[in-house]
């Protein structure tokens, strides 16, 4: 009786711990991270329309290759958290460690990347140093915003180029005052 709750019990802790890894393709499973400086410092990629909308009628509202071959610029080399949503589209990211989990927010460490579309920010903005906004210049229906202010971040760096998609789309990079990234500069 005592080794099946033993069981039961590992099982629930193993599914709580691992989460799916994908390297182009091949998948493996890992234990939850150990941030070594204990900092939880994480850079956010999000996309938006003119009025900050993310999604609508829980979908995005619009993807485009040439964002998505950008943020595998980004990360490339790097570890990227995302949901289960966002890893239907952006799971293939070659060169970049993609870990798929519904709590990356709460996960992700000093310095790793997420890419957020279903999520509030509200809740973990003390852990954000740096927040790359792909910019649509459209505006489209929206039901879900992004919700983070950034009147106490500084805007470091505006690059616009043409998008398959969209004529337009602008890349900024916001830092929070005072953070390494902010510092670097």
């Amino acid at each position: 009786m005592k080794i099946s709750g033993i069981i039961l019990l590992r099982d629930i802790f193993a599914q709580f711990l691992y989460t799916k890894i994908t390297f182009c393709g091949a998948v493996s499973c890992r234990t939850g991270r150990t941030d070594k400086r204990g900092e939880t410092d994480m850079v956010v990629i999000v996309c938006l329309d003119d009025d900050n909308g993310m999604m609508f009628n829980r979908r995005r509202q619009s993807k485009d290759r040439a964002v998505k071959e950008r943020i595998g610029q980004i990360s490339s080399g790097k570890r990227l958290w995302m949901n289960s949503y966002t890893y239907k589209l952006y799971g293939g990211l070659c060169g970049t460690e993609i870990i798929e989990t519904e709590d990356f927010l709460e996960r992700a460490g000093s310095g790793e990347l997420c890419l957020v579309e279903t999520e509030s920010l509200a809740g973990v903005e003390a852990k954000i140093e740096k927040v790359v906004l792909f910019r649509w210049n459209r505006k489209y229906p929206a039901d879900f915003w992004f919700d983070l202010a950034l009147s106490e971040w500084k805007r470091e760096a505006v690059r616009e180029f043409s998008g398959t998609s969209h004529e337009k789309i602008t890349e900024e990079e916001y830092c929070k005052k005072g953070t390494r990234y902010q510092d670097e500069e």
